[in-house]
């Protein structure tokens, strides 16, 4: 009688056993399909960009970055990756003319200070770690290429992918600074803001104005925006901010201002890219969606002094 029940045990655990094995080849099943989905997004993205790379090619050679001859600005930068759980992919140089850096950023991934971010930007100098600062007072080019996929899930929140963010002095007491300049991704909308402060502690809101407002189509959006600054403070100063979009049409002028654009701080802001979705922090209740957040980027330029507007182009 013990060896028919010892039997009949036996049975069930090789039952239960293959029961789990089928389920975690169901969930193995799904995660491939899934990363198939994923290869097949980007390289329809990838399909897309082809004729714009080739145009640009065309047009630039191999001569993708421009520096002005400033001792700080070496002739090979090297870059900051701030991205929980490799939330940002290198498949090339990041400034050549080519689709060749996707950020990625699934929520639940913070950073150790429970930030929910995968970004990237330039380092100038030696310090590891550390973005390269804008200095004040001097003329800087920015441009890049956007592209947002048509799965991207607008749930009402804003999520940032461009900063001119401030850097606060170490023995600040207020609140933390923000970006001077920014980009966000809304509810099906594209929004720039400009802020500044002349206050060296922050303690409430900036001087904030929308430096503009632009609809993302339904099946996605590729687009390239450039920056010319002289970031300063000072209201009375030397801050020149203008901003131009193209969203396949050409670039168009969209914001113009002469006046402060950045933080009373003792360094300029730093520039970096990617995805930063405040709504996903650590202990923010805010509602927000659940799909991870891609966002494709390339053809990344950065211009000193005497830059012209169709270098950027």
């Amino acid at each position: 009688m013990e060896t028919l029940v010892e039997f009949a045990d036996s049975q069930t655990e090789q039952l239960a056993y293959v029961t789990k094995l089928n389920a975690d080849l169901g969930e193995l099943e799904q995660k491939v399909l899934s990363q198939e989905a994923l290869l097949n997004e980007q390289a329809a993205h990838i399909s897309k960009i082809e004729a714009e790379n080739k145009r640009l090619r065309d047009k630039l050679g191999e001569r993708f970055l421009l520096f002005d001859p400033l001792e700080e600005i070496p002739t090979e930068p090297t870059y900051v990756l701030d991205a929980p759980d490799g939330g940002i992919t290198l498949d090339y140089d990041p400034l050549r003319v080519t689709p060749s850096l996707l950020t990625y950023l699934e929520k639940g991934q913070t950073n150790p200070q429970g930030k929910a971010k995968a970004e990237f930007g330039p380092r100038f100098g030696e310090q590891l770690k550390r973005y390269g600062r804008i200095p004040f007072g001097v003329e800087r080019w920015h441009a890049v290429t956007v592209s947002i996929p048509p799965s991207w899930e607008y749930d009402g929140n804003k999520t940032s992918i461009i900063d001119f963010h401030g850097t606060e002095d170490p023995s600040e007491i207020g609140i933390g600074r923000n970006a001077s300049l920014s980009v966000m991704i809304g509810n099906r909308r594209l929004y720039g803001w400009r802020l500044w402060s002349d206050n060296p502690d922050q303690t409430g809101n900036e001087n904030r104005v929308v430096t503009f407002e632009q609809a993302i189509p339904t099946t996605g959006g590729i687009f390239r925006v450039v920056f010319r600054t002289v970031f300063d403070w000072k209201p009375n100063g030397k801050g020149e901010t203008d901003i131009w979009l193209d969203f396949g049409q050409g670039l168009v002028q969209k914001f113009s201002e002469r006046g402060p654009n950045a933080y009373n701080d003792a360094e300029g802001p730093y520039f970096k890219i990617g995805v930063y979705a405040p709504a996903w922090n650590r202990g923010d209740t805010t509602p927000s969606g659940s799909k991870p957040k891609r966002l494709w980027w390339y053809d990344l330029r950065i211009a000193g002094p005497g830059a012209l507007l169709s270098d950027m182009a």
